[in-house]
C-alpha cells in the first residue's frame, strides 16, 4: 500500500477522533488533516469520502461491526473499524487494498 493511502486513513481516523470529541466541523477537519499531512488533491479527496461516508453511515457500520466483535470498543480501534468497514462494504475497495 502506498504511502499516502496509509496517510489518508490515518487522517481519516484522527478527523473521526476530532469530530467526535465536537473539535470541528467535517469539511474543516478534512482541510486541516489535508494540510497537515500534505495530502495532494486526489488524497484530499479520498479523505473527505471517507470521513463524510463513515460519518453518513455510521449506525450501519456500528452494526455490521457488532455482528463480528461482541462487547466494548475503544474509541480509537472502533474508528479504524469503521474505516475499514467503509472501504470493505460501501466503497468495496478490495481487501488487500482496505485498511
Amino acid at each position: 500500500m502506498p504511502k499516502s493511502d496509509k496517510n489518508v486513513r490515518r487522517a481519516a481516523v484522527s478527523s473521526l477522533r476530532a469530530w467526535a470529541k465536537g473539535h470541528a466541523y467535517a469539511d474543516s477537519l478534512v482541510e486541516r488533516h489535508s494540510e497537515r499531512n500534505h495530502l495532494s488533491s486526489s488524497d484530499r479527496a479520498f479523505l473527505k469520502t471517507i470521513l463524510l461516508g463513515v460519518l453518513r453511515n455510521r449506525s450501519l457500520l456500528d452494526h455490521w461491526i457488532g455482528m463480528f466483535r461482541k462487547g466494548k470498543l475503544d474509541p480509537e480501534t472502533r474508528d479504524v473499524l469503521r474505516v475499514g468497514f467503509f472501504q470493505l462494504l460501501i466503497l468495496r475497495t478490495p481487501d488487500h487494498a482496505a485498511i
